[in-house]
């Protein structure tokens, strides 16, 4: 293997352990921010539950007071029909005490859905609030983690980082120009950009190992001679193992 591509793979590879250290510090926010929202939604839960229980607590009272002003003046109604002479009086107060009755049958029968969104709402508060409890939980266990992998990667990124300047001291000028523009691309196509050339079969071409373009016979040709090479797709420096 020639001294520029043993160089250059050692560059390399420092670089990649250093864009792994970068990806672990950017997963780290995000994965603190996925563990916050998941606190918000298990505590928006738990609100909307309690609302629920506010709004059933409500509905069971108001059907309670109702049903009681209405079997008060139903008893009262009763009570005067007896004092009645005149059928049409008699009939009106019949009637009146008929609607009363069937008020109070829709009351009570509001009242017992109430009751049992009431009985459901409480199931909810008691699951969410677990979920809660579990949520934080594992909330704090992760913050603990992602502190301590924050805390080992920045001092292996420094480390690395220290040592890369002797290592780009061992690289050709025109080699490491090639090398960093290839780079650039690291974003779009993650990966090393010193690649082997993937060679050809009976029905496909030698292709690029970054890209998987298919190698001009140029390309090949240079290759395999060891000279340096470059894809004229994506730039990375191609050689032969």
């Amino acid at each position: 293997m020639q001294d520029w591509l043993i160089a250059i793979l050692e560059l390399q590879k420092l670089d990649l352990e250093l864009d792994r250290i970068e990806n672990i510090l950017l997963e780290g926010p995000k994965q603190a921010a996925a563990a916050k929202q998941r606190w918000e939604e298990a505590n928006a839960a738990v609100t909307a539950a309690k609302q629920v229980k506010q709004a059933a607590d409500l509905e069971i009272r108001r059907c309670e007071t109702e049903i009681k002003v209405l079997h008060t003046k139903l008893a009262d109604l009763k009570h005067k029909s007896q004092r009645l002479l005149k059928m049409e009086e008699i009939q009106a107060s019949s009637l009146q005490q008929e609607m009363m009755t069937h008020a109070i049958a829709d009351l009570e029968t509001a009242q017992l859905s109430a009751m049992e969104a009431l009985e459901k709402a409480n199931a909810a508060i008691a699951s969410t609030e677990k979920r809660v409890a579990e949520v934080m939980k594992e909330g704090g266990e992760l913050m603990q983690k992602l502190r301590t992998q924050k805390a080992e990667a920045e001092a292996l990124k420094a480390e690395l980082t220290k040592q890369r300047p002797s290592l780009v001291q061992n690289v050709d000028a025109n080699v490491l120009r090639m090398y960093e523009n290839a780079r650039r691309k690291k974003n779009s196509m993650p990966g090393p950009c010193v690649v082997t050339l993937i060679p050809g079969t009976k029905d496909k071409e030698p292709s690029c190992g970054r890209c998987r373009v298919h190698a001009t016979v140029q390309n090949v040709s240079d290759v395999r001679a060891g000279r340096l090479t470059q894809c004229p797709t994506c730039g990375a420096l191609l050689y032969q193992e």
